[in-house]
């Protein structure tokens, strides 16, 4: 079985070479496409954040952030220090919730089945991103109403999944080595160094995703807004723009696309959390109904305009 797994892959792998040199003006434009995507929002956005956070964490901010979100947490039945996870998504954008666990992981300060929980309501999209870029590419006012939606369904996917690998163990029984602090100068070094390897991966993964995604709609007759939009956000988001339809329901789709995330998204969070044991099923679906729940609140909010 596995031998025949293998040859799958191989075969697989050696087709997507043929079509990468036959269509090799293609790959070439889109790999300067994504370099462009991760130059300018990518990196701006998530290299401060990463970096300042990671400090942050060396300092014990987690101790301090979780004692003011603790009666959140303990709403939504989670470990009281994923308050930090989930304070820092909010801010900075995904994948930023599977580099914040990661780090929570490395130190124990969480375990796999608190990371599991988390991820499913710590999806948040870059603010600036959508309150920035979704208004120009859609040529409309629509930021806020995205923005606030985005957020408030991820609260209520907390709600849906408080039950989800629910403990009462305390935090300190899990989190029996505490974490070590550095000094400054040692812990600004180690939180560049870490940043940037992260964002090279989210950069790798984006040009692999739209490589596969433009070779895809070049030989096949697939619509690419939908095809897009599940690989790779971004370029779902750009075909989208381009289509002549309602501007509700562009918005109400925007929308949905940014909560879904993209397989993309998924990959660069499950290559950050490659070396734990992570249950990736409940992060699935709470994409899923993410992206349903936000698209029919939006869809909503617009009939009252």
């Amino acid at each position: 079985m596995k031998k025949y797994l293998n040859n799958c892959i191989i075969t697989i792998l050696l087709i997507i070479i043929i079509l990468m040199l036959i269509n090799n003006q293609t790959v070439i434009k889109t790999v300067i496409f994504s370099f462009d995507i991760w130059i300018k929002n990518v990196f701006p956005s998530l290299f401060p954040m990463f970096v300042i956070t990671k400090i942050l964490i060396n300092y014990d901010f987690i101790s301090i952030l979780s004692k003011i979100l603790n009666p959140l947490m303990k709403l939504f039945k989670t470990n009281k220090n994923c308050s930090f996870i989930l304070a820092a998504s909010m801010i900075s954008g995904f994948p930023s919730s599977a580099v914040y666990a990661n780090e929570l992981l490395d130190q124990k300060i969480i375990n796999n089945k608190d990371a599991s929980k988390v991820l499913t309501y710590s999806h948040f999209s870059n603010p600036m991103f959508i309150m920035g870029t979704i208004p120009q590419l859609l040529n409309c006012n629509c930021g806020l109403i995205i923005l606030t939606v985005h957020y408030l369904t991820n609260f209520i996917i907390a709600l849906i999944f408080r039950n989800y690998q629910y403990s009462n163990t305390n935090i300190e029984e899990i989190c029996v080595n505490k974490v070590k602090k550095q000094n400054f100068t040692t812990s600004l070094k180690e939180a560049i160094t870490s940043s940037i390897d992260t964002l090279l991966l989210i950069l790798g993964t984006i040009t692999i995703t739209l490589i596969l995604t433009n070779i895809i709609t070049t030989i096949l007759p697939i619509d690419e807004v939908y095809l897009a939009s599940i690989l790779e956000m971004t370029q779902g988001l750009k075909y989208l723009s381009l289509t002549n339809i309602d501007i509700n329901l562009k918005i109400t789709l925007a929308t949905m696309i940014i909560s879904f995330g993209g397989l993309s998204i998924f990959l660069q969070i499950k290559g950050v959390l490659a070396k734990h044991l992570i249950n990736f099923k409940p992060f699935i679906l709470a994409r899923i109904l993410h992206s349903i729940i936000s698209g029919i609140i939006v869809y909503n909010i617009l009939l009252l305009f």
